[in-house]
This record gives structure tokens, sequence and C-alpha cells, in this order.
């Protein structure tokens, strides 16, 4: 089964929700849409604005996001054999690596990144890379932990080799799951 963090922690910012009031309390009313709804974009250009900004954005949101991503991840398991955890940097955030058996760190260059953001967020290329290294700074100090503590453990995908490549190797990481 499939867990998409990123999801998740969406369906906490639902009007009504007490994620929902406190992202509202925090960062302002100026941050909602139509019918009270959180604009992503919006929140997103002022939690990125400052680091300040970022950790009172993810004091409000990582603790429930983390009890509903270990709520759903035990439901999974007792259902399913393999469940697999779409979460990027925030897996690590949140330690739902520790729950993993195996990570698949999908990365590529930061100019790749950055120009990937932009594209498919529609902000400017200041912005994405703004946005890229404040998370970077989070991730590499994860990647470095978990490789540490479980050598063998993660999995690096570059995904600029090619989507060919790509499938390749998540072939042999579902074969090695015997989920394939």
């Amino acid at each position: 089964m499939y867990l998409p963090v990123d999801q998740l922690a969406h369906s906490l910012y639902a009007p009504g929700t007490p994620v929902h009031r406190r992202i509202v309390r925090e960062f302002g009313a100026g941050i909602t849409g139509k019918r009270g709804i959180v604009d992503r974009g919006k929140l997103g250009a002022r939690a990125f604005a400052s680091r300040r900004a970022m950790e009172k954005l993810e004091r409000v949101v990582h603790p429930a996001l983390g009890a509903a991503a270990r709520a759903a991840l035990a439901r999974m398991r007792k259902r399913w054999p393999v469940t697999v955890v779409e979460a990027g940097p925030i897996l690590f955030r949140l330690g739902l690596d520790k729950a993993c058996a195996v990570v698949v760190l999908v990365t590529c260059p930061r100019a790749v990144q950055v120009s990937r953001l932009a594209r498919s967020r529609g902000i400017p290329r200041a912005e994405a890379a703004r946005r890229v290294a404040a998370v970077a700074v989070h991730l590499s100090a994860a990647v470095r932990s978990v490789t540490e503590r479980k050598p063998g453990w993660t999995v690096v995908v570059d995904t600029t080799a090619g989507t060919g490549a790509v499938r390749a190797v998540a072939k042999r990481v579902m074969e090695a799951l015997s989920c394939a």
C-alpha cells in the first residue's frame, strides 16, 4: 500500500481542523483563499521567507502530521505486507525513517531541483532556490545520520540518469522487497 505523507499533510490543512486554525492564527487570514482553504503558494511564500517562519510552520504541522502518519502506517501494515511511504525530506524530520525497512532516496543535482520546483509550482527561480536550500540543510544531515546508523539501508537513485535507469533501479528495489 502507498502512504503519500504530503497528501496527508494537506488534509490537516482543511478548514475547521486544529492545524488549519493554528496556521491561520500564526500566518494570518491572508494565506487562505476561497472558502477558507489554505493557499499553499501563499503559505509557502511566507514560511520559506525566513528560517524562523519555517520553524513556526513546522511547530504547527509536524506534531499532528507525525501522529497521523504513524497511525496510517500502523493501519496499513496490518492489512498489507509492503507499505511504501512517500515523504521526501519530511520522512526524516518526523522520524518515520525509523519505521522503514528500506529508504529509497531519490536525488538530482540542486540546479535540476530548482528548475523542477520553479516549473511545477510556477514560482520564480530565486524563490525555488531558497526553498531547495532550506530543505537541503535538513535532508543532508538526516541522510548522513541514516547511512551511519544503518549502512546499506538507504538506496540512492539519481533521477538525472534518465527514466529508463530510474525504472531499472526501482524494479531492483521492488524485487529485493519481494513485491514486484
